[in-house]
Parts: structure tokens; C-alpha cells; sequence
């Protein structure tokens, strides 16, 4: 009914009514975890508040909403248009979130330079205002970053600061577990990040975030197929993906089953990784994603060389996400893809060819700062 009313009243051109209606109708469609539908209605809506001159505060908090939700849809663009609203009417003491949010988004760019410096600043704006539960957030996202920059060990002292920190929500605290696991996985330190992802899950069962517990599931699997564990990490990677296809976390659910083939293939059931890799394609096409695509491909790329033998079938595979990496100007991809390309020249004896590709792809992912992928590449050119 309130999408209805929310039609009726645009047709209409009553803006104060329609943003009124649009912003419930959003409400609903999160609440059928309806993303696609939330984000558009909360676009509308957007626009209806520029015409009656809203509030900052109401401005603020629908764009806010919309960020969080194209996030999660993984729309980068539409996510920065977004982000460039919330500053527009953020008051002095959202600032520290505002930069919280955009160091997020540039490290899913891969920028992680940039995403390090706001993550930074958002640290010490919310310490300049008092605001613990901020503090943390920031501290979070800065750990976070660090380990996506290939920096887990600096990532582990934010995050330990952000696990112990006194005046953090629940929610805060299970970010916060959650991110320092995923550091102290990097670190190899099994134990330590299993009990962290545990505490995680439990913190996000308790407030009914099933996207947490999906996400925590997915890290939990790698580390207990790192651990020489796959049955245990095939189950965790199936619940990831059921609570992602529950609450239409397309983007998760597509990661979730990309990790199952890489898993499945290593243990010899070609057909279940190929079958899972093809479902994360149809859903990163369907979204429209080349990012995604890429990734799929990338990888694939990976597994048919390293466990398959299917040398041709990679290189093309690799090739292809090159070229959609080198698109997007996206350098940590090319790394992965040249580095790819380098093992299988060798492999095929041409020792100049590979010595050439992998020299290529250390310093693509110098250039991404992505020390442990460098390590990777470095042992592949060592070897």
C-alpha cells in the first residue's frame, strides 16, 4: 500500500507527500531484504526532498540509508553519488562517519592510500567529539583497510584497540571482532581469529543481522580450509550462501560460491566447482558487474592452471580479466591476472615469457600496495 501512495503522490507532484510515502515504501522493501527496490525508492525520495527544500538532518539520514544499502548491492558509482549527499549535508559531528564511509568505499576500489588517510581522519574526528561508538567504527574500518592493503599486522593493533574499546554497541563490537579475525587470519593465526569469528557470530545472532553472520561464515571457512579442515569450511560456505540468497545479498552470495569452487576444485570435484563458479557468474552478470565477472574469471583462471591442467582454458580465462581489469583501471586485478599468465609461460617453457609477466605483475602489485599478493607472485617468480 505505501508503494501505492508513494506512485499516487509523485504523479501527483506533491513532493512533501511523495518523499513522505518513498521513505516508508524503502522502510518495507528492507524489511523483504528487497535492496534493488529499497535503493530506488530512496533515489525518488531523495529527489523529492530537493524540491520542498528539506532538512539537512532528513537529507542526511535518506542518503545515509541509500549509501549503506548500495553498498551492500556493491553500486559503486551510485554509492559515490551517495556519499557526495551525505557531505553535502552531514552537521559537524557526522563528519567522522561521513569520512568512515568513504575510506570503505575506496577500499573497495582498491585505493587504498586514499581509503587509509579518510579512515584516519575519521578516527580523529570522532575522538576530537567524544564519541565512542565512532571510535570504534573508525577504528574498525582502519584495521580493515590495513589488511586490505596487505598491512594485517598494523591492522591487528586498530582492531585490538577497537575489540577492547569501552561504549561500542553490539553491533560495533561484532564489526570489530569480526574485522580483527580477519587480520589475525591473514597473520595465520588460526586460534586466535577462530575464537574472534566465533564471538562475531554469536554478537550478530543476537541482534538479527543475518549479513554479519553470513559474512563471519564465509571467513570462517577459509580459515578452516587453511587449517586442513574442508567439510567443516564446505558447510560454513553453504549457510553463507543460504543466508545470502534469504536476504538477497547477491554480491555475497556470488563471493560465497566463487570460494566454494576454488574449494571444491582443490578437493577434486571438478564438476561441483565448475558448477559453483558458473552460478557466481550468472549472478555477477545479472547484477551487471565486470568487476565481479573478472574476479570470476581471474580466478577460474587460477584453478585450471594450478589444479586442472587446463593451461589453455586458463590463459584465455586470464586474458579476458585482463582486459576487464585493465578496463577498470584496476591494478590489483591485473597483478592477480599477469602473475597468472607468467606461471603458465613457464610452465609451457617459455622461461623469458613468464620471467617478463611475473616481473610485470610484482610491480602492478607493488603499485596496488598489496604486499602479501607481491610475496605470492615473488615465490611464483622464485620458484
Amino acid at each position: 500500500e505505501v508503494e501505492v501512495l508513494a506512485h499516487h503522490f509523485s504523479t501527483a507532484r506533491l513532493p512533501d507527500r511523495a518523499a513522505d510515502y518513498l521513505e516508508r515504501a524503502a522502510e518495507h522493501a528492507l524489511r523483504l531484504h528487497a535492496f534493488d527496490t529499497a535503493s530506488r525508492h530512496l533515489a525518488r525520495a531523495a529527489v523529492a526532498l530537493d524540491e520542498i527544500g528539506a532538512s539537512a538532518e532528513r537529507r542526511y539520514s535518506v542518503a545515509a540509508l541509500r549509501e549503506e544499502i548500495l553498498n551492500t548491492l556493491a553500486r559503486r558509482e551510485q554509492q559515490e553519488e551517495a556519499l557526495a549527499e551525505m557531505e553535502r549535508s552531514a552537521a559537524a559531528d557526522q563528519a567522522s562517519e561521513v569520512r568512515r564511509r568513504r575510506a570503505i568505499w575506496l577500499a573497495h576500489l582498491d585505493r587504498f592510500e586514499e581509503a587509509g588517510e579518510q579512515a584516519g581522519e575519521a578516527v580523529d574526528l570522532a575522538r576530537r567529539d567524544g564519541d565512542g561508538g565512532r571510535v570504534v567504527a573508525a577504528l574498525t574500518a582502519a584495521g580493515m583497510i590495513a589488511c586490505y592493503a596487505g598491512r594485517a599486522a598494523d591492522g591487528v593493533a586498530l582492531l585490538e584497540e577497537a575489540a577492547q574499546f569501552r561504549g561500542a554497541d553490539r553491533r560495533q563490537q561484532a564489526d570489530a571482532r569480526s574485522a580483527l579475525g580477519h587480520n589475525l587470519l591473514d597473520l595465520q593465526r588460526f586460534d586466535e581469529a577462530e575464537s574472534q569469528f566465533l564471538a562475531a557470530l554469536a554478537l550478530f545472532g543476537e541482534i538479527g543481522e543475518a549479513r554479519g553472520q553470513a559474512d563471519v561464515l564465509g571467513m570462517l571457512a577459509t580459515l578452516r580450509m587453511e587449517r586442513g579442515e574442508p567439510d567443516l569450511a564446505a558447510d560454513d560456505y553453504e549457510r553463507a550462501i543460504e543466508i545470502s540468497r534469504s536476504i538477497g545479498w547477491r554480491s555475497g552470495e556470488a563471493v560465497f560460491l566463487m570460494n566454494l569452487g576454488i574449494l571444491e576444485a582443490i578437493r577434486s570435484r571438478i564438476g561441483a566447482a565448475r558448477d559453483a563458479f558458473e552460478s557466481a557468474a550468472e549472478i555477477y552478470a545479472a547484477m551487471d558487474n565486470g568487476r565481479g565477472r573478472a574476479m570470476v574469471l581471474a580466478n577460474a583462471a587460477w584453478l585450471n592452471h594450478q589444479y586442472l591442467g587446463m593451461h589453455e582454458q586458463a590463459k584465455s580465462d586470464a586474458e579476458e580479466a585482463l582486459a576487464l581489469y585493465r578496463s577498470m583501471d584496476e591494478i590489483r586485478g591485473e597483478a592477480q591476472c599477469t602473475a597468472t599468465i607468467g606461471s603458465i609461460a613457464a610452465w609451457e617453457g617459455r622461461l623469458d615469457d613468464g620471467q617478463h609477466w611475473l616481473e610485470h605483475a610484482i610491480a602492478a602489485a607493488a603499485e596496488a600496495e598489496d604486499h602479501w599478493l607481491r610475496a605470492q607472485i615473488q615465490r611464483l617468480l622464485g620458484q
